[in-house]
C-alpha cells in the first residue's frame, strides 16, 4: 500500500486499524514504491475483499496506491531435523 503524507498521526492510525482486524497477521512499513505491507489471513475471498473495501474506507484519503496478491495455500517447509524442537 502506497500512502500520501505518510506521518505519526497516519501511522498510528494505521496501527489501530491493524490491531483491531483479527485477520491482520503483521504489517511492516517499507522503503520504495510502497511503504507499508501488510499479512492478512481470512476464511475466505469475500472475507478479504471486505478487508479491502474496510481499509478503502478508513484511509480514503490517504491511501494513494495498493497492491493485493491472494495465495490460496500455504506450504510449511522447516529445514530442522524433527523432533529438535
Amino acid at each position: 500500500m502506497n500512502f500520501e503524507r505518510f506521518d505519526t498521526k497516519l501511522d498510528k492510525k494505521l496501527e489501530d486499524f491493524f490491531n483491531t482486524d483479527k485477520s491482520v497477521v503483521f504489517a511492516n512499513r517499507l522503503v520504495g514504491k510502497y511503504n507499508v505491507c501488510a499479512s492478512v489471513y481470512t476464511e475466505s475471498i469475500n472475507h478479504f475483499y471486505d478487508f479491502i473495501n474496510r481499509l478503502r474506507a478508513v484511509f480514503q484519503e490517504q491511501l494513494k496506491d495498493s497492491s493485493f496478491i491472494v495465495v490460496f495455500s500455504t506450504e510449511y517447509i522447516s529445514h530442522l531435523p524433527k523432533g529438535l524442537l
